[in-house]
């Protein structure tokens, strides 16, 4: 059974997490980054997929859910951006990230759609996007109904339409 949880209430796994991240940061962008920023990122945006398998939780991997277009640096367009993607119902999922010993076995896809499944308990939700710096994660977005909309430097971007569509 797997399940999605707001890392904020569930601390447990915040280190590991934070290691993980600031590796992926230095081999994506070649610097470090500020433990006190990643912890910040991570309590403010971030899920966490656990399984579940005769009362033991293992951390399989985690993501996060914006409306803010993240990959921007400027306050002025990421909030802009924010309004737009209110009105036309979007939401960007970043930090798709598998741990290594998970990878393989599906638990992409799954997180993926829960991802999208909480995301329209709390938004209104048409389409979502992603980003990647990986050309074989984008292919796995292609295999799994993502559809290639266009690069923006170094990033890839995806979108895919949400047919359940809710409003809370």
């Amino acid at each position: 059974m797997f399940t999605i949880d707001r890392l904020v209430g569930n601390q447990q796994y915040l280190h590991e997490i934070i290691s993980s991240m600031q590796i992926q940061y230095k081999n994506t962008y070649n610097e470090d980054i500020d433990t006190d920023d990643v912890r910040h990122y991570c309590i403010t945006n971030l899920y966490v997929m656990i399984e579940n398998t005769k009362g033991v939780n293992k951390l399989i991997g985690y993501f996060s859910l914006s409306r803010m277009d993240l990959t921007n640096n400027n306050i002025i367009v990421r909030f802009v951006t924010m309004i737009l993607s209110w009105l036309q119902g979007r939401i960007f999922i970043y930090d798709v990230y598998i741990f290594p010993e998970h990878r393989s076995k599906g638990y992409g896809i799954i997180m993926i759609n829960l991802a999208i499944e909480e995301s329209t308990r709390h938004f209104y939700i048409t389409n979502v996007q992603l980003h990647t710096h990986q050309k074989a994660l984008g292919r796995f977005y292609q295999k799994n109904g993502f559809k290639f909309i266009e690069k923006q430097g170094s990033l890839y971007l995806f979108r895919r339409s949400v047919t359940k569509v809710k409003n809370i």
